[in-house]
Parts: structure tokens; sequence; C-alpha cells
């Protein structure tokens, strides 16, 4: 897996790219912490160029989302497509985690909502 970082505006854009699995998933994890720590309020994660996520790359997702939510971050998930759409609808996890269908809907959704800080 390689994780790219990408910027609009205030909106950090984490790119996955290959297979997120047991290896790797730490990686988004890792980054994703840091990106909090450096007080980033809102972040999208693109799977337009991952091919694949096994239950330990589900995990992570689960647990980012959980900190955005707990912390009053935006937060989306975007692209999600083949077989990585067929693991999150097989375990409903389509239904909770914030999907959106593209980059462009998700900075929309962010941009018309006041922007949410870590207390």
């Amino acid at each position: 897996m390689e994780l790219k970082l990408k910027r609009h505006e205030d909106i950090y854009i984490v790119e996955v790219h290959g297979e997120m699995d047991l290896h790797n998933a730490s990686q988004l994890k890792n980054l994703y912490l840091k990106l909090i720590e450096k007080r980033i309020g809102r972040i999208i994660v693109d799977f337009q160029f991952c091919e694949y996520i096994d239950s330990t790359g589900v995990g992570t997702l689960l647990g980012m989302y959980s900190q955005a939510k707990e912390k009053k971050l935006s937060f989306f998930i975007t692209s999600v497509k083949g077989t990585v759409l067929k693991v999150l609808t097989l375990t409903k996890l389509h239904e909770y985690l914030p999907l959106s269908p593209t980059i462009q809907e998700a900075i929309l959704s962010i941009k018309s909502h006041p922007q949410n800080k870590e207390s």
C-alpha cells in the first residue's frame, strides 16, 4: 500500500493505493494520528486507487471514524468501489461509515458545515 497526501484549501486528502491489509493498515492509522496531532480537522480518505481491504483495514477505518466523531472532526471516505465496496456492503458498514461517491462531493459536504475543531 502507498499513501499520498494532498491538500485542498484546509482539507487534507489521503489517497490509498494498492491493498490495505494486516501488514500495512497501521500506516494509514499513523498518518491519520499525525494529522490529528497537527490539529487538522478536515480529512478525506480516498479509496479510488485501493484494490483490496481486509478486516484489519476495516477495523482501522472504524477506529478513524470513531476518533473523528469523538473529536468532532470532518471525516469522509470517498470513491469506494470494487472489492472494497463489497466488503463494506457485506458487513453493512456502508450504512455506518461516512461514505461519499466522489472527493468533490465530500469537499462540498465539508464546506457546507461549519468547521469542527478539536476542543
